[in-house]
Protein backbone atom coordinates (compact mmCIF):
# COMPACT_ATOMS: atom_id res chain seq x y z
CA UNK A 1 0.00 0.00 0.00
CA UNK A 2 2.91 2.23 1.13
CA UNK A 3 4.23 1.78 -2.84
CA UNK A 4 1.30 2.90 -4.08
CA UNK A 5 0.72 6.32 -2.16
CA UNK A 6 4.60 6.80 -3.34
CA UNK A 7 3.19 6.19 -6.95
CA UNK A 8 0.20 8.22 -6.93
CA UNK A 9 2.35 11.20 -5.16
CA UNK A 10 4.91 10.85 -8.20
CA UNK A 11 2.16 10.69 -11.06
CA UNK A 12 0.56 14.18 -9.19
CA UNK A 13 3.77 15.41 -8.95
CA UNK A 14 4.79 14.58 -13.00
CA UNK A 15 1.16 16.46 -13.65
CA UNK A 16 1.44 19.82 -12.02
CA UNK A 17 4.98 19.96 -13.65
CA UNK A 18 3.69 19.57 -16.64
CA UNK A 19 1.06 22.01 -16.16
CA UNK A 20 3.71 24.92 -15.03
CA UNK A 21 5.79 23.96 -18.32
CA UNK A 22 6.68 27.30 -20.41
CA UNK A 23 5.17 26.92 -24.32
CA UNK A 24 7.50 24.87 -26.12
CA UNK A 25 10.23 26.28 -28.33
CA UNK A 26 10.68 26.38 -31.73
CA UNK A 27 11.62 22.89 -33.40
CA UNK A 28 15.72 22.90 -33.83
CA UNK A 29 16.13 23.68 -37.58
CA UNK A 30 19.50 22.23 -38.49
CA UNK A 31 18.40 23.15 -42.71
CA UNK A 32 20.36 26.65 -43.77
CA UNK A 33 18.10 29.18 -45.61
CA UNK A 34 19.99 30.29 -48.48
CA UNK A 35 20.33 33.89 -47.38
CA UNK A 36 21.86 32.66 -44.11
CA UNK A 37 24.86 30.45 -46.12
CA UNK A 38 24.86 33.66 -48.00
CA UNK A 39 26.13 35.74 -45.25
CA UNK A 40 28.41 33.00 -44.51
CA UNK A 41 29.50 32.98 -47.72
CA UNK A 42 30.54 37.04 -48.10
CA UNK A 43 32.07 36.62 -44.49
CA UNK A 44 35.75 35.26 -46.27
CA UNK A 45 38.27 34.39 -43.74
CA UNK A 46 35.94 35.70 -41.07
CA UNK A 47 32.34 34.35 -41.19
CA UNK A 48 29.88 34.94 -38.82
CA UNK A 49 28.49 32.56 -36.07
CA UNK A 50 25.13 31.56 -36.61
CA UNK A 51 22.75 30.66 -33.82
CA UNK A 52 19.17 29.26 -34.26
CA UNK A 53 16.83 31.13 -31.61
CA UNK A 54 13.64 31.92 -30.83
CA UNK A 55 11.93 35.59 -30.70
CA UNK A 56 9.30 35.99 -28.87
CA UNK A 57 8.39 32.62 -29.31
CA UNK A 58 8.98 32.57 -33.13
CA UNK A 59 11.82 30.92 -35.12
CA UNK A 60 14.92 34.08 -35.84
CA UNK A 61 18.86 33.47 -36.34
CA UNK A 62 20.99 35.73 -34.11
CA UNK A 63 24.26 35.92 -36.43
CA UNK A 64 27.77 37.14 -34.84
CA UNK A 65 30.48 38.74 -36.44
CA UNK A 66 33.93 37.44 -36.07
CA UNK A 67 35.84 40.55 -37.51
CA UNK A 68 35.42 42.48 -34.76
CA UNK A 69 34.41 42.47 -30.96
CA UNK A 70 32.11 44.68 -28.64
CA UNK A 71 31.43 47.50 -31.55
CA UNK A 72 28.32 48.09 -30.44
CA UNK A 73 26.68 46.17 -33.55
CA UNK A 74 28.11 42.92 -33.78
CA UNK A 75 25.01 41.15 -33.14
CA UNK A 76 22.17 40.95 -35.67
CA UNK A 77 18.81 38.96 -35.33
CA UNK A 78 17.02 38.56 -37.99
CA UNK A 79 13.70 36.83 -38.97
CA UNK A 80 13.47 33.59 -40.90
CA UNK A 81 13.15 34.74 -44.54
CA UNK A 82 16.36 37.04 -43.99
CA UNK A 83 14.84 40.40 -42.67
CA UNK A 84 17.06 42.73 -39.66
CA UNK A 85 14.90 42.88 -36.94
CA UNK A 86 17.72 44.75 -35.08
CA UNK A 87 21.51 45.31 -34.47
CA UNK A 88 22.88 45.36 -31.00
CA UNK A 89 26.32 44.45 -28.88
CA UNK A 90 28.33 46.00 -26.54
CA UNK A 91 29.20 44.67 -22.93
CA UNK A 92 25.66 45.03 -21.61
CA UNK A 93 23.93 44.28 -24.71
CA UNK A 94 22.52 47.50 -26.36
CA UNK A 95 20.05 47.86 -29.52
CA UNK A 96 21.97 50.18 -32.00
CA UNK A 97 19.74 49.79 -34.99
CA UNK A 98 16.34 48.44 -35.26
CA UNK A 99 14.10 47.11 -32.54
CA UNK A 100 13.88 44.09 -29.97
CA UNK A 101 14.40 43.16 -26.88
CA UNK A 102 17.77 41.39 -26.61
CA UNK A 103 16.05 39.65 -23.27
CA UNK A 104 13.65 37.65 -25.43
CA UNK A 105 16.49 36.07 -27.43
CA UNK A 106 16.21 32.40 -26.67
CA UNK A 107 19.23 30.01 -27.62
CA UNK A 108 17.91 26.65 -29.83
CA UNK A 109 21.02 25.65 -31.50
CA UNK A 110 24.52 26.42 -32.97
CA UNK A 111 24.17 26.21 -36.98
CA UNK A 112 27.00 27.58 -37.69
CA UNK A 113 30.82 28.60 -36.23
CA UNK A 114 33.79 28.96 -38.26
CA UNK A 115 36.85 26.56 -37.05
CA UNK A 116 38.72 29.20 -35.96
CA UNK A 117 36.07 30.37 -33.15
CA UNK A 118 35.64 27.67 -31.52
CA UNK A 119 36.97 26.69 -28.02
CA UNK A 120 37.23 24.16 -26.26
CA UNK A 121 36.56 25.78 -22.61
CA UNK A 122 33.69 27.42 -23.66
CA UNK A 123 30.06 25.71 -23.39
CA UNK A 124 27.23 26.41 -25.42
CA UNK A 125 24.04 27.95 -23.63
CA UNK A 126 21.14 25.15 -22.91
CA UNK A 127 18.94 24.78 -25.29
CA UNK A 128 15.46 27.47 -23.78
CA UNK A 129 18.09 29.42 -21.66
CA UNK A 130 17.51 32.83 -22.78
CA UNK A 131 21.61 34.39 -24.82
CA UNK A 132 21.69 37.54 -22.81
CA UNK A 133 20.51 38.35 -19.09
Amino acid sequence: MRVLGLGVLAMAASLATAACEKPPLPQANTAMPGWVRQQILDGGDYPPVVVHVSYNGQPAYQTTATDRADTGDEHGLFSPDGKLICRFGGWSPQVTSGTCRVKNIVYVNMLYEPEFDKRDDRQLPRVGSRIWE
